[in-house]
């Protein structure tokens, strides 16, 4: 098996480039309720938080993903009416520094950092020896986290995804 890096799965962020500095900036996305991202926005990420209601299987860290469609599960529904009548979700797109990233193969919930002389963990796939169906990006410092943009969507009434028919 040939682990691919986490750079040939999520979009790469090139602000750093001319500074000989490898902070391996990346796009990721990050579901939750409203309430919740509410508070991300007022107060950036916080790692204690992690796991309460959702599970923490790599620790005590936010948890994010290279594709949308994974935080789904995570963005819930805040109970306020839509204009379509399909369930209400929102998702953040955020910069996150992985740095020097550790490849996790097994679940770790106790843990509340990263291995030595590495900044983040890549949960990987069953694909590539993991434990997970797509891969998690953990990371455990609130100044690794910069919230961009809030995505706000409806699902149509008829929707037949993975999370309307749950």
């Amino acid at each position: 098996m040939t682990l691919r890096r986490s750079l040939e799965e999520v979009c790469r962020c090139d602000s750093n480039a001319d500074h000989g500095v490898n902070l391996n900036e990346v796009l990721l996305f990050h579901g939750s309720t409203h309430g919740k991202i509410n508070g991300i926005l007022n107060s950036g990420f916080d790692p204690r938080y992690a796991g309460l209601g959702t599970g923490a299987m790599f620790g005590q860290g936010s948890y994010f993903a290279h594709n949308a469609s994974k935080c789904f599960r995570y963005a819930g529904d805040d109970g306020t009416p839509s204009e379509t009548g399909g369930l209400r979700q929102c998702v953040l797109l955020v910069r996150a520094l992985l740095g020097n990233p550790h490849y996790q193969e097994h679940m770790c919930p106790d843990r509340r950092m990263p291995p030595a002389n590495t900044h983040s963990v890549v949960a990987l796939t069953k694909a590539e020896g993991g434990c997970v169906d797509h891969r998690e990006y953990v990371l455990y410092e609130k100044a690794a986290i910069l919230p961009l943009y809030l995505i706000e969507f409806e699902h149509l009434p008829d929707c037949e995804c993975l999370v309307c028919c749950a």
